[in-house]
């Protein structure tokens, strides 16, 4: 089943967490470990800039703050970014010089998989792909963002051929 989550919109129950047997356990390598791998987005992290300082921490606290406000005792402890990422970005020439372009609204997209823990020690793996958009860039008082996690989606249907740009392009007409 899919769900969709943004910064405000939780994410459904429609996964079920699964309870680690006493082995598989053993086989993890240590269920307090934290593990964050985003070195997919490296080669574009300075456009990951052009949305937050530190654009991992964003990513991650999204994840992190949105899992804990749906189930009591949540902790992500793994997140992998799983692809690399899709951009989709607008622009205006600059009227006093026409080679250099003013980005007004970008939005990029990556597939993921995370981990969630629960107090009860079970866990969940959950894929999809993580949406970021921003509106309005060349206007910082009327700047605009906002984060999208498609669970079980893919790149084909959220990413630059999918509802990106639609989803970035939507910002600059909300309220």
């Amino acid at each position: 089943m899919r769900s969709v989550f943004a910064s405000s919109i939780f994410l459904a129950a429609a996964t079920v967490c699964v309870a680690c047997t006493p082995q598989a356990q053993n086989e993890r390598l240590d269920m307090t470990e934290i593990s964050k791998d985003f070195s997919k987005l490296d080669a574009t992290k300075h456009m990951l800039e052009l949305l937050s300082s530190k654009p991992y921490d964003v990513i991650w606290s999204d994840f992190e703050e949105t899992l804990q406000s749906q189930v009591s005792g949540a902790a992500l402890r793994r997140l992998a970014v799983t692809s690399d990422p899709d951009w989709v970005t607008v622009g205006n020439r600059e009227e006093e010089d026409p080679n250099q372009l003013i980005v007004t609204m970008m939005a990029v997209a990556f597939e993921f998989e995370l981990e969630v823990w629960s107090d009860e020690r079970k866990f969940e793996t959950l894929n999809g792909v993580y949406s970021w958009a921003a509106g309005n860039m060349h206007d910082p008082e009327n700047r605009k963002g906002r984060i999208w996690s498609d669970i079980n989606g893919t790149l084909d249907e959220f990413g630059s051929k999918g509802l990106l740009e639609e989803r970035m392009r939507s910002l600059v007409n909300e309220e």
